[in-house]
Formats: structure tokens, sequence, C-alpha cells
């Protein structure tokens, strides 16, 4: 234990120093606010309203989740939201990630957790996320978090040892903060939801040894997550009218991924990022002014998601492929910014290496049957590749699950030092063995002639 409490240490110190020198250099940058957090935060702080400010006065609005701009309103001096807070915000749970992935590696049994963790630390992506105010940096690591509570709710054990019903007060606080986690995860993106509800359905069908136990964890952790969103879709239904629990922005980011300009790019262009989305939302802007009787965030996000609804009505086979090629966008190896360069090849080799691993890693486990604990970070993995596969989709989408996919990686390499260790033991014993069985055949040669010449 003081062991690993030397290692999770030096790690998270190391990782502290490389974010902070990050966000350093990145500060400029948290000054645009390309999705209005800091200007709803501001106004959050100002009028203690949740919603857009304007000459009319302040409207209620949820057309982002509230967790991120309700941190960001915390860090409002003079009016305005501190972008040298906002920084240590990013670097402390950037820190808190790296130090989540340590645990979680350790409580699953991996000998190089603190690879992994650090690997947290410089992941490119995660660290140009950081540097933004955008939700990534907060939902890697409720993410994280979550993943972590289920380990102590459900710890792994060895084969040979036998699991027992029997809980501590800390694993049932564990399974509903669990619960909770998912649910603040929710707040913070959206598309959490179905990563919740997989993990509800796992726990009701896989998780427990026993009926009982299985039911008893899916109503604690559905609970867990009802305490959270639930406020948040009576204070909707409450300012908009409508029992909204996600927010009013689906129907734009469903439109964004199936639109007849991006189909049309994708028919010419196949699964090419060089599609701008510029020309698209102007025209969508003159389109919304256009319609009577006007439309608000309501109606609008109903609009979005008709005219989304329709394009793919009007061409499902291209929506098909068109979801393939939106995964392949989530999973893509270097951000695309009309040029290619040595910055984003590098990336892009650290990314080819990390997948290939992380896929040999998954295999290995599931050949040998050892999901038992990564069951909650497959899911989110799968939950984002479902998501995004139907709604927009860029490579900083994946942020969430790269702990889990870094940690597969390092199982990989894990097993594969292992297995080199167990032949280069496996070939000394072959060449002491075969110098003992050289030896013997001298030995009893030497003898049978010496009783020979006795005789």
């Amino acid at each position: 234990m003081m062991f690993h409490r030397r290692w999770l240490f030096a790690t998270v110190l190391v990782a502290g120093a490389i974010r902070g020198l990050v966000a350093w250099f990145g500060l400029s940058d948290l000054d645009a606010d390309p999705d209005s957090y800091t200007r709803l935060a501001e106004t959050w702080a100002r009028t203690g309203t949740y919603g857009f400010e304007s000459e009319a006065g302040v409207t209620p609005t949820a057309f982002r989740p509230p967790l991120y701009p309700w941190l960001l309103s915390w860090l409002v001096a003079g009016g305005q939201v501190s972008r040298a807070a906002v920084a240590g915000l990013h670097v402390a749970l950037g820190c808190a990630t790296v130090a989540l992935t340590f645990l979680i590696g350790c409580r699953l049994q991996l000998r190089w957790a603190w690879i992994a963790a650090l690997a947290i630390a410089i992941d490119p992506l995660l660290l140009r996320q950081s540097q933004l105010v955008m939700t990534e940096t907060l939902a890697t690591c409720l993410g994280a978090l979550a993943w972590w509570l289920w380990l102590i709710a459900l710890p792994v054990t060895n084969r040979d040892e036998q699991i027992t019903e029997l809980r501590s007060s800390v694993q049932w606080f564990a399974i509903v903060g669990f619960g909770v986690a998912l649910g603040v995860s929710i707040l913070a993106r959206p598309t959490a939801a179905p990563w919740a509800l997989l993990c509800a359905g796992f726990a009701l069908f896989v998780g427990g040894t026993t009926w009982k136990r299985r039911v008893i964890d899916c109503a604690l952790i559905c609970l867990g997550v009802l305490v959270c969103v639930v406020p948040w879709t009576l204070r909707n239904y409450s300012a908009l009218g409508r029992p909204i629990w996600a927010t009013t922005h689906g129907g734009y980011t469903l439109l964004l991924a199936n639109n007849p300009p991006l189909y049309r790019h994708f028919s010419k262009e196949g699964a090419s990022r060089a599609w701008q989305a510029e020309d698209f939302q102007e025209a969508l802007t003159v389109r919304v002014e256009l319609e009577e009787p006007p439309l608000n965030e309501l109606t609008q996000d109903d609009f979005m998601y008709q005219a989304a609804s329709m394009t793919i009505l009007r061409q499902p086979q291209l929506f098909l492929l068109s979801c393939i090629y939106r995964v392949g966008w989530l999973f893509a190896l270097w951000p695309y910014d009309g040029s290619f360069g040595v910055t984003e090849g590098l990336i892009g080799i650290w990314y080819a290496v990390v997948f290939y691993f992380a896929y040999i890693g998954f295999m290995q486990l599931w050949r040998n049957r050892s999901l038992r604990g990564w069951w909650v970070g497959l899911l989110l993995i799968f939950s984002l590749v479902a998501v995004h596969a139907i709604f927009w989709s860029n490579m900083r989408m994946r942020a969430p699950a790269m702990p889990c996919i870094l940690l597969l990686a390092v199982a990989a390499a894990q097993s594969w030092q292992l297995r080199g260790f167990l032949r280069a033991e496996t070939n000394n014993r072959s060449k002491t063995l075969a110098r003992f069985s050289k030896h013997s055949v001298f030995v009893g040669h030497f003898e049978c002639q010496e009783f020979e010449n006795n005789s």
C-alpha cells in the first residue's frame, strides 16, 4: 500500500507540473467562448438565473448542460470569469483524472497502472481540451470517478477467490456514489445518459451473484442518477414549460450530423473531414429566422430534429454509411485543420500505437475472460460510439473514454512483458535441464565403464 501511495503521489506531482505548464502556455485560449459557457456562468453569477442576458432581460435556457457553467460561476470576479481560475480548475480536474486512472489500474490488478496515469497526463487530446472552456476535461474526470466507485463497490477478485455477498458500509456508499457520479456526468454532458442506462442494466443482469443483490444495486444506481437529473428536469419544466432532462441542443447536433450538404460531401468525398460547417450554419440561421411564427428555444430544437429526421428518412442507405464515417471521425488519429504537419504526424503516431495496444489488450482480456472489472469503462466507449454514430462527431468527443483506452493499452503491454519474462524463464530452465541431462549421461557412461573394469 505504501508503495502504491508513493507512486500515486509521484505520478500526480508530475501530472500537475505538465498540466500546469500546458495551462500556462494556453492561457490566452481561455478567452474564447465557443459554446457560451463563460457567458452563461457570468450571467448566472450576476443575476442568479441560468440563461442568456440581453437588453430585454435574462431569458432562462436549457441549451447547454448546467454543471460546467455552475462551476465557472464560482470563478467570476469583477463580473467576469477569471482565466487563471479556469486554468487552475482544469489542472485540478486533470490531476484528479490521473489519480483516478492510477487507482482504477491498481484495482484492475495492473502493475503498470502508473504508466496509464502518466499517459493521461500527456495525452494530446486531453491536453488540448484542458486549454479550452469546454466540458471534456470535466466529463473525463467524472467518468473515471464513476468507474473507480464501481470497482470499490464490486472489487475485482481472482478466479480462485470466492465472491461473498457481504458488503461493508464503504461498498454500499460506493454503489450509491456510482449512481450519483453517473447523474452528475449527465449534467456535464448528456451523452452520458446512455452510459448510465447501460450501467444500470449491467448491474441488474450481470453485477451481483443473486437477483436480490442485482435488483438492489440497480435501484440504488437509478436513485443516484435521479437525484441529480430530476431537479434539472423540474427546473426546466418550471422555466421553459417542458420537462427537459438533457438540453435543447440535441436537435442542432443531430442536424449538424445529418443534413443535405454533409450527405453530398459524403457521397463525393467519402469519410473525408474536409467538410466545413460554417456555410451550413449560416444558412441554417437564416432559415430559422424566416420561420413564422418566430421560433423560440424549444420550437427551434423541434424544428431541427424534424429537419434531421427528414434527411435521414430520404436517404437511409447514406445515413447508415454516414454512421460508419462518424465513428471514424470519433477515433481519428490526428486533428484536422486543413493541413498535415509534424505535430499532426506525432499525434497520429501516438494514437496509432495506443489504439493498437488497446485492441490487443481487449482481445487478451476477452480470451482470458478477465473483463469483470472492465465493463463500466467498455460500456462508456460503446455508448459514445452509439451516440456519435448518429449525432455530430469529432475526435474530442472521445475524451471521456481515454482512461479506459489507455488502461487497455497498458494491460496489453504488461501482458507482453510478462509473456517475454516467462518465455525467457522457460528458455533458461530448458537450457539448464539440457545441461543437466548431458551431465547425467556423461556420469552414467563413466560409472558403467568403471563397473565393467572392476568386474
